[in-house]
């Protein structure tokens, strides 16, 4: 078939459904963290990331907003993608935005690490 675009914010744990999609299988009574790549996704989905060195930043993609964190050493990064793909012009932020940005960003640095020593419940 005629090459197609793959649209939207993605990330790895889209890997996943998407080998379930092209094997045919289906997910009965559980859930996956990620959307296939031949699914399409809201527009202001977000992804959160971080450095593979211990506490060196975390950071959050929404649409085309992107934060920065560094665990206060330095101030957030906020980015407009749209008017700056490059990064190059941060965009000053409010106090309140501020926490609430790096109270999320710390929330889902929890989480995930929970996801790795946590066993489910049965």
């Amino acid at each position: 078939g005629a090459p197609t675009r793959i649209t939207g914010l993605r990330q790895q744990v889209d890997l996943l459904p998407t080998l379930f999609d092209l094997l045919g299988y289906e997910v009965r009574d559980a859930s996956l963290p990620g959307v296939s790549l031949f699914s399409p996704v809201p527009t202001d989905r977000t992804l959160y990331f971080g450095s593979n060195i211990e506490e060196s930043f975390l950071a959050r993609r929404q649409g085309a907003a992107k934060h920065i964190y560094f665990y206060g050493r330095s101030p957030i990064e906020h980015y407009d993608l749209s008017a700056d793909a490059a990064e190059m012009k941060p965009i000053a932020l409010h106090a309140a935005q501020i926490d609430e940005v790096a109270a999320e960003l710390l929330l889902w640095r929890q989480r995930s690490r929970l996801t790795w020593i946590a066993a489910p419940e049965r």
